[in-house]
């Protein structure tokens, strides 16, 4: 043998996946019961297909808008046929209610009890939308003139309500004459 009958045979393996872009989107997402949730893919990738579990295309488009639980998966094709698909879990989730009592007028150096009543654990308490208190206590004590919000949940679930405390004078006691 010679040396010009030597041969190399090289297995090479491309990386999976080879496509060198990112869809952008997180595998599970949730929303609130209710309303719409809308799911973009990084733009300017190529061609898009959203399909369901069963294959059927749900739009051609970056971006899709969905109000239920369900699976759906985005495939993108780059111009230069590069594919790349990603499945995508949405959960819709209850939003916690709140409900806060009616606008009143104190007097001063009064103090009133601001009674919630809610489906949350929690709630962020805002006086002229500064926090003032958090926790799962539903009672905020309040002498002052002043909006109160109370705000309950996480993230997209969140509720509020308000309530506007005035105040008037307080009547001056009359004991009549000394």
């Amino acid at each position: 043998d010679s040396e010009s009958d030597c041969k190399f045979l090289v297995n090479y393996n491309a990386p999976d996946p080879c496509c060198p872009f990112e869809i952008g989107i997180d595998p599970n997402v949730s929303g609130c019961i209710g309303q719409q949730l809308t799911l973009i893919a990084n733009t300017g990738l190529g061609s898009y297909e959203w399909t369901n579990d069963a294959g059927t295309v749900l739009d051609s488009d970056n971006e899709i808008t969905l109000s239920a639980d369900t699976r759906v998966f985005i495939e993108i094709t780059s111009p230069t046929g590069c594919a790349k698909k990603q499945e995508v879990n949405v959960t819709f989730e209850q939003s916690p209610t709140i409900s806060l009592p009616a606008d009143v007028t104190i007097c001063d150096g009064v103090e009133f009890m601001i009674n919630a009543t809610t489906t949350a654990g929690n709630i962020s308490w805002y006086k002229d939308d500064t926090l003032v208190q958090l926790g799962a206590n539903k009672i905020l004590e309040v002498d002052k003139a002043a909006i109160y919000k109370a705000v309950v949940g996480t993230g997209i679930c969140e509720t509020s309500d308000e309530i506007t405390v005035a105040t008037k004078p307080s009547p001056k006691p009359n004991l009549g004459i000394d």
